[in-house]
């Protein structure tokens, strides 16, 4: 199998690392008789084999574990969720996009991955695992690690809210948001009465799946809705990503489909919520 040839080549280009370095050292002294340019010979040859096991090793594996994933994740669909249309693709970078112009959250470095897109009742779904960071010359803070659904909502005109779970100290002194009468989190719009009227089945549902588990933030404006929830949980990650284990695992399939079940159980409790606040708008 491919995963079984990758291991008999990481082993092979250790062993041969190790080898050519030490040789290129010991060439370099016998031509020069200084220390410093050995060191500099074994250096070099470490260097290089670090590339060569990034482009050889590293970078066939990842594609290796996301072609495993889209396999588990179609196996799934087809046996669990034969009606539901869907995407999915190990990597992404519309999230981010997306994520950078929310202003949830600042970074100026991030990576996404595992994107799956759905559509449940005309509303459409982008979920993602998003980890983001921000990076200067002395240090890098992360900001961000967890789940982001964006939500499009049709022929939806919310006002601009900004929603969280909990504050810091300088929200709090500078009392930018207000904590909701009803529910237990935070928040600032542009138009509290239209807010409470076509949100207020949705509040509910947010409160109670996710504030005794999860701290997260929302942005919602116009027909989109962007939910952050921080969570370091692999979303649609293989169980054990170890190059020894196989990919032949019931646990993998078992994982996947969990995720996928409470992934389309909360979609759709979002989207009652949201149902039920477009039924009230008419009325």
């Amino acid at each position: 199998s491919k995963r079984r040839e990758l291991i008999h080549r990481k082993n092979l280009l250790i062993g041969l690392s190790i080898i050519g370095s030490l040789l290129l050292g010991i060439i370099i002294y016998w031509s020069s008789s200084e220390i410093l340019f050995a060191t500099m010979g074994l250096a070099f040859g470490f260097s290089f084999f670090a590339l060569t096991f990034f482009f050889s090793i590293t970078t066939p594996y990842s594609k290796l574990i996301g072609e495993t994933k889209v396999f588990y994740v179609s196996q799934v669909m087809k046996t669990s969720f034969p009606n539901q249309k869907y995407l999915y693709s190990p990597t992404g970078t519309l999230g981010l996009k997306a994520l950078q112009a929310s202003d949830l959250v600042y970074f100026n470095r991030g990576n996404e991955k595992d994107v799956l897109e759905f559509e449940i009742s005309e509303i459409k779904f982008y979920i993602s695992k998003v980890f983001t960071e921000s990076s200067d010359s002395e240090d890098n803070t992360t900001t961000f690690d967890g789940l982001m659904f964006n939500i499009t909502c049709p022929n939806k005109n919310y006002p601009e809210t900004y929603i969280k779970s909990g504050i810091g100290l300088l929200d709090k002194l500078l009392k930018s948001v207000k904590q909701h009468e009803t529910f237990d989190f935070y928040y600032n719009t542009s138009d509290s009465i239209s807010m409470n009227n076509l949100l207020k089945d949705l509040f509910p549902i947010i409160n109670d799946m996710l504030n005794t588990k999860f701290n997260y933030e929302l942005k919602i404006s116009g027909d989109q809705i962007i939910l952050l929830i921080h969570n370091k949980y692999e979303f649609l990650d293989l169980n054990n990503r170890r190059m020894k284990n196989s990919f032949h695992s019931l646990e993998h399939r078992e994982k996947i489909e969990n995720d996928l079940t409470g992934i389309f159980n909360f979609a759709k409790a979002l989207v009652q919520g949201l149902a039920d606040s477009t039924v009230q708008e008419k009325i």
